[in-house]
């Protein structure tokens, strides 16, 4: 655990900065290389990289999650902070050494880095003498968990995970705490709570949403909970939460729908502004960095909230485009566009094959019409089809020359330039993108299915018919 254990050499430092794509210009990558590595070493210590970028708000909120992650998981077990001290104390002399806290934190199976448990010891040794005392130690965890339900974003997280439990997963509460009363006594304890969440996946429910959780149970004097009155109650709790968070979310959407449309944006415009590393997902800095610069104004806790509906609660790290474009059609803020007729998506088709070619348009016609004659006949549109290989069958060949003399004249058995213009290229594919995917899962969501549901429906059907067969 020595402090040494945090450098990497300058080499490793500038491979994990171009993972970060980050376009930064050779002079700013050397000026970041001096700062880091001011004495030229050919080393870079990663703690002193922590300190010198990691702004004293930010440092604060992660060194408070992994507190939180801590106590959550000493409240779920039933462990008071002087039971937790006395654990962590292996000598007993009243105090936790650093080795005693790694040792200790290590065993909790928390996934957290050397770096990290040091840092955390640095914030609970408040007179910085080396070890924890008693008093450091639950001064530290109260305040974090004080903290934690003072703080309005994030609490009440876990009735929007169990509504996606029973929404999308089919979840039935009411078997998975009635599956701890075997012998159908109609009671639980309230140890079968947490058991109940960790069945469900839910095993990182934070202390403060388990305590709301546990209120809803009406233990009787022996201790005994009746499993479906808890039941009843939680389903009432996540319908009233959940609606309440969900309509503050739509109305937020709303909002920047109208604001996209002020400043004539499609919603994946909007995405591209908010992608500002161009990797087709967008992280949380780059979520609320974005919005800022399209001019939408929101408070911190508003953000949050967005942020929270599009990723899960926090369980994903980016927002994809599917995530964005689903979140719009639940508010209401964007829908479904008008079917389309046959000769609209044979004539979109033809126009995408087109512009696979990389081609021009005023290109792309000459090869229709090698004489320069100013018009194309049957003849020359199947063999310019041909010869540019666009994915098109014969009869979709001939539908699409029958419409684009229909364009020209209905006698007339050719058609010219113009109409080439009007039918070959799109002005606004994204804009078809965008109308596709809104179609889609507007689809979804009136069938009240996961994706993950209708392609199972769609893998048993299939099944069926092979055996069938």
């Amino acid at each position: 655990f020595s402090p040494s254990d945090y450098n990497i050499s300058s080499k490793d430092f500038s491979f994990a900065i171009k993972t970060l794509n980050l376009p930064l210009s050779v002079q700013e990558q050397r000026l970041l290389h001096k700062i880091v590595d001011p004495t030229s070493s050919g080393k870079v210590n990663i703690q002193r990289v922590c300190n010198t970028f990691e702004t004293p708000e930010s440092r604060k909120r992660r060194l408070n999650q992994i507190l939180e992650k801590i106590a959550t998981s000493l409240y779920v077990s039933d462990v008071s902070l002087k039971q937790a001290f006395k654990q962590f104390d292996e000598d007993g002399n009243g105090k936790i050494s650093r080795s005693e806290f790694h040792s200790g934190v290590e065993h909790m199976k928390l996934r957290l880095t050397s770096l990290e448990i040091d840092e955390l010891m640095g914030l609970i040794d408040q007179d910085d003498n080396g070890d924890i005392s008693y008093e450091e130690f639950t001064e530290t965890f109260v305040k974090a968990l004080g903290e934690q339900e003072s703080s309005s974003s994030r609490v009440g997280s876990v009735f929007s995970e169990l509504r996606e439990c029973i929404r999308f997963r089919g979840v039935d509460l009411y078997e998975v705490f009635g599956s701890f009363d075997p012998r159908g006594t109609g009671f639980i304890t309230e140890g079968d709570i947490k058991r109940g969440l960790d069945k469900m996946g839910l095993t990182q429910v934070k202390v403060v949403d388990f305590k709301l959780i546990k209120g809803l149970a009406r233990v009787n004097p022996n201790g005994w909970i009746s499993h479906k009155e808890f039941v009843d109650r939680l389903l009432s709790e996540i319908d009233t939460r959940t609606h309440n968070k969900a309509e503050r979310v739509h109305d937020l959407l709303r909002k920047s729908a109208r604001i996209f449309k002020t400043k004539n944006l499609t919603l994946f415009d909007a995405f591209a502004n908010l992608d500002i590393n161009l990797k087709g997902g967008v992280s949380e800095v780059e979520f609320r960095t974005g919005l800022i610069a399209l001019g939408i104004n929101f408070s911190n806790e508003e953000i949050e909230e967005l942020w929270l509906s599009m990723t899960n609660n926090g369980k994903r790290k980016e927002i994809k485009y599917f995530d964005l474009v689903t979140k719009f059609i639940e508010s209401g803020s964007i829908h479904a566009a008008k079917g389309s007729n046959k000769d609209e998506i044979l004539m979109r088709k033809f126009a995408s094959t087109l512009r696979r070619t990389n081609l021009n348009i005023e290109e792309a016609y000459s090869r229709f019409d090698p004489n320069k004659s100013g018009r194309v006949s049957r003849e020359e549109f199947l063999h310019g089809a041909k010869t540019l290989k666009l994915t098109l069958t014969q009869n979709e060949s001939e539908a699409i020359f029958k419409k684009l003399c229909l364009e020209a004249g209905h006698n007339k058995k050719y058609f010219t330039y113009r109409e080439f213009v009007k039918h070959g290229q799109i002005q606004k594919d994204q804009e078809y993108v965008d109308n596709l995917l809104i179609n889609l899962m507007s689809s979804v969501q009136k069938q009240g299915k996961s994706w993950k549901q209708i392609f199972e429906s769609i893998r048993d059907e299939t099944t069926f018919r092979r055996q069938s067969s």
